[in-house]
């Protein structure tokens, strides 16, 4: 029965192991419509959202992922990792501040404790949460999209969050305040639910898209179909006119640009109050020119996206009746056709250690900007399937120490009770598979004592034993958590 005990210990460990693995590997975001999503050089940050069924919201979330696009991972195991989950909101917008150390979400969905504060920030780093002392007039207000210019770092709220949607909104980070100006009225009036990206080739930010109406159950789609240009550092505002036709006019639909600014992607959207757009549209900045490419099988709305390299990806979104499955859409730009799996770009590679990477900082110093934290001092960035393992790796060779310790003990005792057996048969006269006979070994010229592990009778004389060196080691623990 004593012999059973390692067993049962070590089927025991094994199995909680297999346990701890598995919760661990399993984390994945509930597939949402209207999630907040911004991206850093390799990781794609996704919070809020919410889960809808037969056009009827079913539940409203408040977790937090990211997605690691540093390494390679298919559409059926995506690189998700787990985050603190923060405030429940749904169809807000977020940036990623530019030294990388913040997610900040700006719209306030309202709640059961209405506040006027209009963002919140989650700090990468600490894996913590915090709210902005921010406050504008109507925090709620729906299809205000956020565009960061990396160059100043500031954020760019067209519409904002008042009665007045003539206003840009422009957020400080640094200073946590809000400073704004009256837009031209030919260009983003009465404009809302429209999407904006920053071109780094141009040094601008466009926008496409939008809806006359911010609060109408069917908003109906303003009649100009243009691509706005604004350039943050003067001021400036344009209409881009594209070579060929551009997509049709939509709402609530994802667009984004990849690295350099030289392609920008448009996906899924809403077309009128009961249509829905399934399509894929690529503009080359260069040159000007659409291309379509080959249509989903189902509408996309509300999704969230990202350019990485080559490929674009597109999680959650409506189909226009429920919330769609948590598979990514992967599309490569280059070749225009749907893909299986993600490669990242070999730059991706050589960022991904340093979490908190700022691609504009050219002399090695940050700026510090929303947080003050030099990027060079943050920690390896081990996060997503790599800490997965670790964790496994590190939980498994706590296993294998204490199996070990457990055997080593068992042999021990079962080693100390067949010596004495054969002791005490050879101070009997029986026979046994003990016999003296001279030895090489160093002895101790004296009695065994109770600290060398063996009991003895006074009364007696006992053959000399050699001491047993006992070393006791020590093992720490490493926090595996990375975030």
């Amino acid at each position: 029965m004593t012999s059973m005990i390692p067993l049962v210990i070590l089927l025991s460990l094994i199995s909680s192991t297999s346990l701890v693995s598995a919760q661990v590997a399993s984390s994945a975001p509930v597939p949402v419509t209207g999630a907040s999503y911004a991206r850093s050089r390799t990781k794609l940050f996704v919070q809020g959202g919410v889960v809808t069924a037969n056009g009827i919201t079913v539940a409203q979330q408040n977790q937090m992922f990211a997605l690691d696009l540093s390494v390679p991972w298919s559409a059926n195991n995506p690189a998700w990792i787990q985050l603190k989950s923060g405030p429940t909101q749904v169809y807000h917008s977020a940036v990623v501040s530019s030294d990388e150390q913040f997610f900040v979400t700006f719209r306030n969905t309202p709640s059961g404790s209405i506040t006027n504060n209009l963002s919140y920030r989650f700090n990468i780093l600490a894996n913590s949460w915090s709210q902005s002392t921010i406050k504008v007039q109507n925090p709620s207000r729906e299809g205000v999209t956020a565009v960061k210019d990396p160059t100043s770092g500031l954020i760019y709220l067209a519409g904002g969050f008042q009665s007045d949607d003539s206003q840009m909104y422009i957020a400080n980070l640094d200073t946590d305040m809000l400073s704004m100006f009256t837009m031209p009225n030919n260009f983003m009036s009465d404009r809302f639910f429209y999407s904006g990206v920053y071109l780094q080739s141009r040094k601008s930010i466009i926008y496409f898209g939008g809806s006359d109406s911010a609060y109408s159950s069917s908003p109906s789609i303003t009649s100009q179909n243009l691509i706005t240009e604004f350039v943050p550092s003067t001021g400036a505002w344009s209409n881009l006119i594209a070579n060929n036709p551009n997509p049709a006019h939509r709402t609530e639909f994802c667009m984004t640009a990849n690295d350099d600014g030289t392609k920008v992607v448009v996906f899924g959207g809403r077309l009128d109050s009961t249509s829905y757009a399934r399509d894929i549209w690529v503009l080359d900045i260069p040159s000007m020119l659409w291309t379509q490419g080959p249509s989903l099988s189902e509408p996309r709305a509300s999704a969230a996206c990202v350019l990485a390299g080559n490929t674009f990806i597109a999680w959650g979104g409506s189909n226009g009746q429920h919330t769609v499955d948590g598979k990514p859409i992967l599309y490569d730009v280059n070749t225009n056709q749907y893909v299986g799996s993600y490669t990242p770009p070999s730059s991706y590679a050589s960022n991904a250690n340093v979490f908190g990477n700022n691609p504009n900082n050219k002399n090695g110093n940050d700026n510090n900007r929303s947080g003050r934290i030099n990027s060079n001092s943050l920690p390896d960035d081990d996060s997503g399937p790599n800490s997965m393992l670790i964790i496994a790796a590190v939980i498994g060779a706590i296993v294998a120490v204490a199996v070990a310790a457990l055997i080593s003990v068992y042999v021990r005792k079962r080693r100390r009770i067949e010596y004495e057996a054969n002791l005490e048969r050879m101070e009997c006269g029986g026979s046994g598979n003990f016999t003296r006979r001279p030895s090489t070994s160093t002895f101790i010229d004296k009695k065994p004592s109770p600290k060398d592990g063996y009991s003895f009778d006074e009364d007696k004389e006992n053959p000399a034993k050699p001491t047993k060196a006992h070393t006791q080691d020590s093992y720490g623990r490493r926090n595996s958590n990375q975030f």
